[in-house]
């Protein structure tokens, strides 16, 4: 199973003004049906900073009612969709990974939070689709089965003992119990090296500056050395800044209490508890518990009651297609593309689909030039750029639709398009095979016909204003230019009448010996928060010293900056001569995005003796994948493979 997305936008269907949030890890194209809202609270005057909050699994008010959803599809986002670990467990504090939630159980959220506020959070479940998420939050639990009395094999549940040898055992008995059947046990041997030999429970949860107590039973028979109990309190980079021992002693003696009360340091996060047999002898220990001393606790969680996403199905067509015409090839592989829109509103924009994740196997076979994308028995316009198929999509409110791609690996065929045009050794760049896919040992770098790239440049979802320089006269109109700071007199930027789309282009000559400065063309295109955009051009260069390559800064509406993300770039940099290159990508605009600034700029100039040129021709912005991190957005997924002969 592989994995497509949709490009487009999305909102939650059921009332809520929240976005729905499906671009989650490994969910393998299908949409998350269920989630919970949790909001926490912050009552503290410190900020939150990944601090771990736990909340209970069940049906009473403030709950996560997550009982009976399947514990491998769940996963945990912000409001922003950014994805974070967790931990569930059940009950008795064990690790719950595969298989239906129980109540009781809980789950664990490391959280941000300014001081005196509330964030959200939101607990996604009910994907049948999804697989298990490979990594969970540590340090983030509670003490659990201190009484020891849950557990199967050799250890109670969420206890480890060290490991053993003939002189030193750590075991799970009923051999003199406290309370209950159960117990802990250490035994070493008469004249043994003394050892740290314990049984123990880690990935405690604690708050920094906080205060607590620590209880616990000891039984010890002819201890040489000392019994009782340890904690070590700490975070990630320490974990012993601090560690209280509760020493019950020496010799013979009943169940005795240890207790140990102790503040956390202000970057404490985490503890380890365990048993302490430091000598020989045999000792008993039970019935442990570790207590907030503090009557509030400065984060709070509330879970509301879960959210349902409800969407219709298009009837998915089943029947093998075949062209009107007789004589054409043999379409002997398809893969459906499944649509995703869960706004109340019909959505259209372009489908962009890696024919690598597609074919697998099929890559080294199947005809690049032979594709065709079909709903409803009508052929879909599609355009190839390197290895990214793009395609129209469409979808009505609160529906998924269904589209199939169609490959052959009839080498007899002609394209019903006929052939591509001659490129004049265009290539797109920025595609290389990948020597681990099967044929990708042989297979050369893609040129991107020149008709797709024009059919997307002049289409109206290009953003881009005069995107092929075909108004204005000396500079071309839409477009401001120069350099940040300073204009340079020695720099030459003009219109050339050399266009690859059109008559037009641009130039800019930069001689030997300026000082560099980033110089060149820029353009602000309005964007929405959360979408990805498709960002692509044409590059040339002659005797050029330094790199050139496609840049762009992401604004706020005020024009300042974004936060993060601000500068980006893509493809590999020319220098020196080289022919049209195209470079592209996809860009996600973070959620204080407004406007996508253009950047056609260089800090290059020409090599010694020489002017140093490059040219620009055609680009593009347009919008491909509205993703779902800020606005919620549908997917387009792959939803299974069928092979015909």
């Amino acid at each position: 199973m592989n994995t497509l997305l949709l490009l487009l936008a999305v909102s939650l269907l059921g009332g809520s003004s929240a976005p729905w949030h499906n671009s989650l890890y490994l969910g393998n194209g299908n949409p998350w049906r269920q989630r919970v809202r949790v909001e926490v609270s912050n009552h503290s005057l410190q900020a939150a900073a990944g601090t771990p909050v736990t909340i209970k699994i069940g049906h009473a008010d403030g709950d996560a009612d997550l009982v009976g959803a399947q514990a491998a599809a769940v996963r945990v986002c912000n409001e922003q969709g950014d994805e974070m670990l967790y931990n569930l467990v059940t009950p008795s504090g064990t690790p719950l990974r595969t298989g239906a939630i129980p109540e009781g159980a809980s789950i664990t959220l490391p959280v941000e939070c300014a001081a005196s506020s509330t964030s959200t959070y939101y607990v996604y479940y009910d994907n049948p689709l999804a697989w298990r998420v490979p990594d969970f939050l540590a340090g983030g639990g509670s003490l659990v089965n201190g009484g020891m009395e849950l557990g199967q094999g050799n250890a109670p549940d969420s206890w480890l003992h060290d490991a053993a040898d003939s002189q030193h055992k750590a075991l799970w008995s009923t051999e003199n119990s406290r309370t209950g059947k159960w117990c802990l046990k250490t035994w070493v041997a008469e004249g043994a090296e003394p050892s740290w030999i314990a049984t123990r429970q880690g990935g405690l949860r604690i708050t920094g500056g906080a205060r607590y107590v620590m209880t616990a039973w000891v039984k010890g028979s002819g201890v040489v050395g000392s019994a009782g109990w340890y904690i070590h309190v700490g975070n990630a980079l320490n974990g012993m800044l601090i560690s209280p021992m509760l020493i019950g002693g020496d010799g013979n003696f009943d169940w005795k209490q240890v207790r140990a009360e102790f503040t956390a340091p202000a970057d404490a996060d985490r503890a380890e508890i365990g048993t302490v047999l430091r000598g020989t002898g045999t000792a008993w220990f039970d019935d442990v518990q570790l207590e907030r001393l503090d009557k509030e606790e400065p984060l709070t969680a509330r879970a509301d009651r879960p959210e349902r996403l409800l969407l219709k199905e298009t009837t998915v067509e089943t029947a093998w297609w075949h062209p009107a015409s007789a004589g054409g090839p043999r379409w002997e592989y398809r893969t459906p593309v499944r649509v995703v829109n869960s706004t109340d509103k019909p959505i259209s924009g372009l489908v962009s689909v890696r024919l690598p994740d597609v074919l697998t196997s099929q890559q080294s076979r199947v005809r690049p030039d032979m594709i065709r994308v079909i709903a409803g028995g009508k052929v879909i316009s599609h355009y190839l750029m390197g290895d990214t198929l793009l395609f129209d999509g469409k979808a009505p409110a609160q529906t998924t639709v269904t589209y199939h791609v169609y490959f052959t690996a009839d080498r007899s065929a002609v394209a019903a398009s006929g052939s591509a045009p001659s490129t004049g050794g265009v290539v797109a760049a920025e595609y290389a095979p990948n020597p681990a896919l099967p044929g990708g040992q042989t297979r050369g770098a893609q040129s991107m016909r020149l008709r797709d790239y024009a059919a997307l440049l002049g289409s109206p979802g290009n953003l881009a204003q005069n995107a092929s320089f075909e108004k204005g006269s000396g500079m071309p109109d839409g477009w401001s230019g120069g350099a940040e700071k300073e204009n340079l007199t020695t720099t030459k930027m003009e219109l050339d009448p050399d266009g690859l789309f059109g008559k037009q282009c641009v130039r800019m000559a930069i001689p030997a010996g300026t000082t560099p400065s980033w110089t060149g063309w820029r353009q602000d295109v309005p964007v929405q928060a959360g979408h990805t955009y498709l960002y692509a051009a044409w590059l040339k260069c002659q005797d050029l010293q330094g790199s050139l390559q496609l840049y762009a800064h992401l604004l706020t509406d005020t024009g300042a900056l974004v936060k993060q993300g601000s500068m980006t770039g893509t493809g590999s940099p020319i220098s020196g001569t080289k022919d049209w290159t195209l470079q592209s990508c996809t860009i996600t605009v973070p959620r204080d995005c407004a406007r996508f600034q253009i950047h056609l700029t260089m800090q290059a100039m020409a090599q010694p003796g020489t002017t140093g040129w490059y040219w620009l021709r055609s680009r593009r912005v347009r919008s491909v994948r509205w993703k779902l991190d800020q606005q919620g957005a549908p997917r387009a997924s792959p939803c299974g493979r069928s092979t015909r002969s």
